[in-house]
């Protein structure tokens, strides 16, 4: 994991939090959101990152969210983030995977 990724995740997020899709003006940090599953820690190995997200949808949001058993995650948005995060998808273009 490295800068040149997380900017271009937050190019390929359209410069907006992943989850909550407000526009990140520069004033607050975002949060790099990883599989704890992988990464159990704060830090991550890279290849678990996510997206990037607001503080709220990070801690609030989500870590409250993947906490729930199963049964229980019935919210669409956060299933598809889940399911489908931005820094997979972005992992599998082919610019992104020859480096440029």
């Amino acid at each position: 994991m490295n800068r040149e990724f997380v900017d271009l995740l937050l190019q390929f997020q359209q410069g907006k939090y992943a989850v909550c899709g407000v526009a990140n003006s520069g004033q607050r940090a975002m949060d790099i959101d990883h599989d704890h599953a992988c990464c159990p820690g704060r830090r991550s190995c890279g290849g678990c990152v996510r997206g990037l997200l607001c503080s709220n949808c990070n801690f609030h949001a989500l870590g409250w969210y993947e906490a729930l058993p199963a049964e229980l995650r019935t919210f669409d948005l956060l299933n598809t983030y889940l399911a489908d995060p931005p820094a997979e998808r972005l992992r599998a273009e082919p610019a992104a995977r020859s480096g440029q």
